[in-house]
């Protein structure tokens, strides 16, 4: 599984349970099957009909591709996507104090 850390923030947020290194030889990027809908977002699951959403594929950068514990980045733009995925596993809420 890959950690996943916000680009923006440099902040771990969690994990993704499909993404396993070591990647590929050259692979610094990971690719994700996704659907555009009208309201502009992007998710990770298909629509219930064809014609409700348009078919993309996201590429999210990866560091540390040669280890097993690579290092999926997310950007702003694909935050919600991420967080909507259902193979995502947030950390756990910290607690002021800690």
């Amino acid at each position: 599984m890959a950690r996943v850390v916000r680009l923006d923030a440099e902040e771990e947020i969690g994990y993704f349970v499909e993404l396993h290194g070591p990647l590929p030889d050259g692979d610094h990027g990971a690719f994700f099957d996704a659907w555009r809908y009208p309201d502009g977002s992007i998710r990770a699951a298909a629509p219930a009909s064809p014609s409700e959403a348009m078919a993309v594929k996201i590429n999210m950068p990866v560091v540390h591709p040669e280890r097993v514990d690579c290092v999926l980045l997310v950007t702003p733009t694909y935050l919600d996507f991420m967080l909507g995925h259902p193979a995502f596993r947030p950390l756990p809420a910290r607690h002021a104090g800690r």
